[in-house]
């Protein structure tokens, strides 16, 4: 039985933005002074090994974003099925936008690292912008999958203060 996370991953924020001064919180939460937000997500569940998936990633823009990139890298564990895992385009300000919509399968069982990674030109945004990336980590076993901005395989053994 496949374990499912949250519908939704909590807003996490290109690494690529913490450029603009704001900085990415531990949280994963997005700030209103950065030039956007990303959202990713398996809003079905994560697949199972020889299931199938929907991966959809969410662009929110604070500023109007031009000519923004982002890209998708997939680990051996996955496959891509059908769709796009690379996206170039504008957004108007405060506009949230779908701008990956692909289907996966996961084709081998282990612990794996999505890499998402994007870049918004700080020459066309008055200096907001930057590039970089960000991990989504993913287990996959035979009958379950679960992912998050924190690898699942790892327990929280943080004491609260």
């Amino acid at each position: 039985m496949t374990v499912f996370r949250p519908l939704i991953l909590a807003i996490l924020c290109l690494c690529v933005l913490s450029l603009t001064g704001a900085g990415c919180g531990a949280d994963g939460e997005s700030s209103s002074s950065r030039p956007s937000s990303v959202e990713v997500s398996f809003p079905y569940g994560p697949p199972s090994l020889g299931q199938t998936a929907s991966l959809v990633c969410r662009v929110k823009a604070a500023i109007a974003l031009h000519d923004m990139t982002l890209e998708i890298h997939l680990p051996e564990g996955l496959e891509l099925l059908n769709g796009s895992l690379s996206w170039r385009g504008d957004i108007a300000e405060g506009d949230q936008v779908e701008v990956v919509n692909a289907v996966v399968v996961a084709v081998k069982t282990g612990r794996w690292v999505i890499d998402v990674y994007g870049r918004i030109d700080p020459d066309k945004h008055d200096g907001q912008g930057g590039e970089g990336s960000f991990p989504i980590y993913l287990s996959i076993s035979e009958d379950s999958a679960e992912y998050g901005p924190r690898p699942p395989w790892v327990s929280d053994t943080t004491s609260p203060p």
